[in-house]
């Protein structure tokens, strides 16, 4: 994870509640689809291969306000965002951020997998630098 000036724009739509609520799959959204784990970004393009009118969802799961994680979702029948890659319960706050282009001049797919806004890197210094630190 590295901080990354991206990040600006997450915490602000985070901040702002720019976000979405992730509904994660379970097998009777999955109807026997059968997603690889870490993989999401391969699950969503399968399952749109599969699910004709379903959509990938380029973005970013948020933990908290600073840090930031790539992830592809996809969208259901309904257009609902529908979280296809198994993911650990505590590891899933269900605060996603759509990716914006205008964001980054990168293309999403060469973004970092995890980014962390500036501020998390100069509270971990104040920590361990203490007074030193100014």
């Amino acid at each position: 994870m590295i901080p990354h000036p991206i990040a600006e724009n997450l915490r602000t739509a985070f901040i702002e509640g720019r976000v979405d609520d992730l509904h994660l799959a379970d097998a009777s959204d999955l109807g026997g689809f059968v997603p690889e784990k870490a993989q999401c970004h391969d699950n969503a393009r399968r399952w749109t291969a599969l699910h004709p009118g379903s959509m990938i969802i380029e973005g970013w799961v948020a933990s908290g306000d600073s840090i930031f994680e790539k992830h592809s979702v996809v969208t259901n029948e309904n257009g609902e965002l529908l979280c296809i890659t198994p993911r650990e319960p505590s590891a899933h706050s269900g605060s996603f951020i759509r990716h914006q282009p205008e964001w980054s001049p990168l293309p999403f797919a060469d973004l970092p997998a995890q980014v962390m806004h500036p501020s998390i890197v100069e509270a971990a210094a104040r920590a361990m630098l203490g007074p030193s630190f100014e």
